[in-house]
């Protein structure tokens, strides 16, 4: 038989059966109505009745065969289904409300297959015409594959003893750690006492003007968390090449100015700097993707391989957010709070937290005091809410130029938490060694 004239998976029976069970014991609808929705029956005429079994319901109307009917004639369905009679079969095909929940697992997952064979055939067809590229059918067919295994992933309710258990161990495992910091450390003394580390499933967006050193502070973070943590630090780079940012990692681990690697001027002690740099990188997990104009779906698909090859990851970085390619029509801040939302998803999906790099609207150059503040994230409002720590990177030799170079003190950066979900607020201050694009704990 042609694949084009196969019957999509159905089961008419449960369908029937889950009808018939709430006739019997119409309170069924209160688990039923957030279980299944009319799509999820095959029949056209299943959709029907439970569509106005669902209506009922919300009225706070009684379900049974004569209100049914009454409801159907009104609404101009009752020929649709096959009239009164197949009322009346609905009611007499199922002895028992018992197995209702097994019957409705059935048709939820009959209807989870046609929705998979649908999505897919889509995308097969759009193979076969030619007429979208590669990497938007990829990105259709995963997000579409990954929205219906969420869709099937929820836990549901958890008994409070069971998370008071789960709970406990974390603190005793917690118990164990020396010192405060009880997630992945960042590498600075003074961040991780305030956030107590880096912890899995959080979104953490670092924001500041340009020169400011974001990138440098990020590349700094993955370098610690793969060298010492021994941990996999994943960037996804799209403003930088790949080489250029290793080139940067290199000139801070070795304090190799960084205009010397670019003219290739190195002194002899440079050059054992440089190599022993090298020899330090050369095993560490660090993966980069420097894809430009990727986009959220291939950023997901591409850490979710790599976190199933490794067997977990470290950390995760975006270099930037908005340069995030999303999807076409929308506007730019529907597409910014899509991005954000679905960083936030991808870091308690995978257990790692993700560090997006963010940029700043011009307003703060307007305010005579240009410390950051979270009105001033560019598309604010979806960024602000998704994330758990929202950092800025403030430097007032910044707009002290004529300043910066004869005065040491003006390389001191703060580091403004403005908000953070687990925890307390503040500043740390940091020393930015600009030449080395290296950041530095600022003692005391």
């Amino acid at each position: 038989m042609s694949e084009d004239f196969r019957i999509p998976p159905h089961d008419l029976v449960a369908e029937q059966s889950v009808l018939g069970a709430v006739f019997i014991s119409p309170e069924t609808m209160t688990s039923l109505a957030d279980e299944l929705i009319p799509e999820d029956f095959y029949k056209p005429a299943n959709k029907i009745v439970f569509k106005t079994m669902l209506s009922l319901f919300e009225k706070g109307e009684p379900i049974d065969a004569t209100t049914m009917v009454s409801a159907l004639t009104n609404q101009g369905d009752i020929s649709n289904i096959g009239g009164i009679n197949y009322v009346v079969e609905l009611v007499n095909s199922t002895p028992t409300s018992k197995n209702v929940e097994h019957y409705a697992k059935l048709v939820k997952e009959k209807a989870t297959l046609r929705k998979v064979i649908a999505d897919l055939s889509d995308s097969l067809s759009s193979a076969y015409q030619g007429d979208v590229s590669i990497g938007e059918i990829v990105a259709k067919t995963e997000k579409s594959l990954l929205d219906i295994s969420n869709q099937n992933a929820g836990t549901g309710f958890r008994n409070v003893a069971d998370i008071l258990d789960t709970h406990m161990q974390i603190v005793e495992t917690r118990s164990q750690t020396d010192g405060f910091v009880t997630g992945l450390s960042t590498g600075f003394v003074g961040l991780d006492k305030i956030t107590t580390g880096l912890h899995e499933g959080n979104l953490i967006i670092l924001a500041a003007r340009p020169a400011m050193g974001k990138t440098a502070l990020a590349l700094n973070v993955a370098k610690y968390v793969a060298t010492k943590g021994r941990k996999p630090a994943v960037i996804f780079s799209l403003e930088m090449g790949a080489e250029e940012l290793i080139e940067r990692m290199l000139a801070s681990e070795g304090m190799v100015p960084a205009y010397h690697l670019k003219t290739g001027n190195l002194s002899t002690d440079e050059w054992k700097r440089l190599v022993q740099a090298q020899n330090n990188l050369y095993d560490a997990p660090i993966f980069v993707d420097d894809t430009a104009g990727i986009r959220i779906s291939e950023i997901r698909s591409n850490a979710r391989k790599l976190a199933q090859e490794m067997g977990g990851l470290g950390v995760i970085i975006i270099d930037y957010l908005q340069l995030i390619t999303g999807a076409k029509g929308e506007n730019r801040q529907q597409i910014v709070s899509e991005i954000s939302r679905e960083l936030k998803i991808l870091a308690k999906d995978l257990k790692v937290p993700v560090i997006a790099l963010s940029q700043l609207s011009r307003a703060v150059e307007q305010r005579q005091d240009k410390r950051p503040m979270l009105a001033d994230l560019r598309e604010s409002g979806s960024i602000e809410q998704d994330a758990d720590i929202v950092a800025f990177l403030y430097r007032e030799a910044y707009y002290q130029k004529e300043q910066a170079d004869s005065q040491e003190s003006n390389n001191v950066t703060e580091l403004i938490l403005e908000k953070n979900r687990h925890g307390s607020l503040g500043t740390v201050k940091l020393y930015f060694h600009k030449e080395y694009t290296k950041f530095s704990s600022v003692e005391g």
